[in-house]
């Protein structure tokens, strides 16, 4: 009796504080989205929730405005560097550029003047202090980016006012350090790079086609037959055909469908990444939103500029090392907000894809699994359960229904208009916030995945052996400077490859997670974002630089998204997909075939039966012409025929 009177005395405690701790300022943790209640809900303290990157734009969070006759600060992104109004920068999406202001919407966004007539003159979004153009500012030069995103190219004295700074020598291009964070050094000499005019360093293709044919990497994979172990095996067959491509002079190397020119480095034939990723998915799943992506950066990044204006898909975008053509960010933010298994996959891809690369990493050691988030099962590292889709869509619906009241002062529906206060500040705001997301979470988190189509198990599988194979690689090419990387030699030897090993084991990821052969350009940073967490965040800096776009996605969005927070998930029933398709060495995609499906959508009149039966009649009509007008003309004489 004794241990059982013990026993409900502390279950009794444990409810009263359970509910004690639910409630913070009379509100239920569970009904906002607020860092009051997101805290509570989570068992944090306010403060630490709020020091998370993904969280610092929530209710509650955000940096509070700076008053009129207040003196408005001179240093930006002071938690990744401490830059001054003025200094010279490199924005990796941008270029060369310099700080103009401080975002109103979050400590860590900068407003950069970069080009004219690149950007935007919306200074009303800086901070108060700072809505007046600068002098050094074009007409329409200004844009808002991540302090993560800028490289410093003139370094100011630490421990100097702002007023008596003076700018140092600016060092060489390939000198240039991330705001970010210090990354930890990499080994003294860089392998397996290549320069690229268009994405800077990258993976060479010899290094590449090495890496994804590696036997070592099969072996592992198929001590135990497994889906994973024949996409191995599929990967080593298809990537083998392309070393074709390697030394090909431009004109082979144009005639060649598997080929790409520059590729993975200027100046030389390399393969086309984003061919081999559709032929290990099949042609079956080019319909799958994140393949559709992919096909469209690359017939995208094949435009000159002007055949990139020309093209309803591409945009001309300025960038780092130089501008290219690549996805209209438009459109990418409509799969997104339109299609969450994309973003879903993207979260899923890239945690799976770093249990597998820390796993293969291990070259000198005894291969390790890093547990409790992955587990070894069948020779592979794979994560050990995934449930995180969930919060990540939430917070992007959070960011429409945030960034549609900031920029029109409108709360749409299944929006709702939440009162708060800030941090230290009893004045109640106004806010809007995405609607409860309770029922959806609650399933999600009883069955343990989600999932709306039956396909995305096979493109997540094959983006994530494409991405683990990799990022070993990428990691160390993309903190190597230019002049390191264009000395590189093209492929490591084995030693090499241990020492690296070692370093990324020992120093751990540098906050970047992989990105793998095919994301590249918008589709890189949008995939990166995602696998942060930081979709709805990727939202926002979208819509804080193209606040004219609210109006065409917001409403389709928001009934996207909100659809999943009051009902149960489902999968569709479709056939049954085999786990890994062969598709032979000679076919070729219509990338222009692709990439027209995926921006329209069929009529639904189309589908009328009248509308059918009448297209058939004149069908009919049509070749009864054709074919009487041939027996006439057959019957004529020569000269009649004349």
């Amino acid at each position: 009796v004794a241990p059982l009177a013990r026993m409900t005395l502390l279950t009794l405690i444990l409810l009263v504080a359970a509910k004690s701790a639910e409630a913070q300022s009379g509100r239920i943790c569970c009904e906002a989205m607020t860092a009051q209640c997101l805290a509570c809900k989570r068992g944090w303290p306010v403060d630490k929730f709020c020091s998370l990157p993904q969280y610092r734009t929530v209710p509650g969070c955000q940096t509070p405005r700076f008053l009129p006759g207040g003196t408005p600060p001179r240093s930006a992104c002071l938690d990744h560097g401490n830059l001054s109004i003025g200094q010279e920068v490199t924005a990796r999406s941008r270029g060369h550029a310099m700080v103009a202001c401080m975002s109103q919407r979050d400590r860590d966004v900068v407003g950069i003047c970069s080009a004219p007539n690149t950007g935007h003159d919306n200074y009303r979004y800086c901070v108060l202090g700072q809505q007046a153009k600068p002098a050094f500012c074009g007409s329409r030069a200004l844009w808002f980016v991540r302090c993560q995103d800028l490289l410093v190219e003139s370094r100011y004295e630490a421990g100097m006012s702002e007023s008596t700074a003076e700018p140092a020598p600016v060092p060489d291009e390939g000198a240039a350090t991330a705001v970010s964070a210090v990354s930890p050094a990499a080994p003294s000499r860089l392998c397996g790079c290549s320069w690229s005019s268009q994405h800077g360093c990258v993976v060479s293709s010899k290094q590449l086609i090495a890496s994804l044919t590696s036997k070592e990497l099969v072996k592992h994979a198929c001590s135990a037959g497994t889906p994973e172990c024949d996409m191995r095996k599929q990967i080593v067959e298809h990537a083998s055909g392309f070393t074709r491509c390697i030394g090909l002079g431009p004109w082979e190397c144009r005639a060649n469908p598997q080929c790409q020119w520059g590729a993975q480095g200027s100046g030389e034939c390399g393969f086309d990444e984003e061919q081999l990723v559709l032929r290990l998915a099949g042609p079956e799943h080019r319909n799958h939103p994140l393949v559709k992506m992919i096909m469209l950066h690359d017939h995208c990044s094949k435009h000159s500029e002007e055949a990139c204006d020309a093209d309803a898909g591409c945009s001309w975008l300025p960038s780092h090392p130089q501008a290219s053509c690549d996805v209209k960010p438009a459109l990418m933010i409509r799969m997104m907000v339109m299609f969450p298994d994309m973003v879903m996959a993207l979260q899923r891809i890239s945690a799976e894809a770093m249990c597998r690369a820390y796993y293969e990493a291990n070259h000198s050691r005894r291969h390790t699994c890093p547990q409790p988030r992955c587990q070894l099962k069948d020779g592979v590292c794979a994560l050990a359960q995934w449930n995180e889709g969930p919060e990540a869509l939430e917070r992007m619906l959070n960011a429409l229904c945030l960034s549609s009241f900031r920029y029109s002062d409108v709360c749409p529906g299944p929006c709702r208009l939440q009162e708060y206060s800030e941090v230290g500040d009893e004045v109640v705001r106004k806010s809007c916030v995405a609607p409860r997301g309770f029922d959806f979470q609650k399933a999600v988190h009883a069955t343990g995945s989600w999932s709306t189509r039956a396909d995305n198990e096979q493109i997540i599988r094959v983006m994530t052996v494409l991405m683990s194979s990799s990022w070993l690689y990428q990691n160390q090419c993309e903190r190597g400077p230019r002049a390191q990387c264009q000395s590189a030699a093209p492929i490591c030897e084995e030693h090499e490859e241990r020492e690296m090993g070692l370093h990324e084991i020992e120093h751990g990821p540098d906050g970047a997670s992989p990105a793998g052969p095919a994301l590249k350009g918008v589709l890189k940073r949008a995939s990166r974002a995602i696998a942060a967490g930081q979709a709805g965040q990727f939202l926002e800096d979208y819509l804080e630089n193209h606040p004219e776009a609210l109006k065409n996605i917001t409403s389709k969005a928001l009934e996207s998204l909100s659809s999943l927070f009051h009902s149960e998930p489902t999968t569709i029933a479709t056939s049954t997909l085999a786990a890994t398709t062969t598709v032979p060495p000679s076919t070729t995609v219509n990338i222009t075939a692709v990439v027209t499906s995926s921006l329209q959508d069929a009529s639904a009149w189309l589908l009328n039966p009248w509308i059918l039966a009448a297209t058939a009649v004149m069908a009919a009509a049509v070749c009864s012409g054709v074919a009487f007008g041939a027996l006439c003309h057959a019957r004529l004489g020569a000269q009649a025929r004349e």
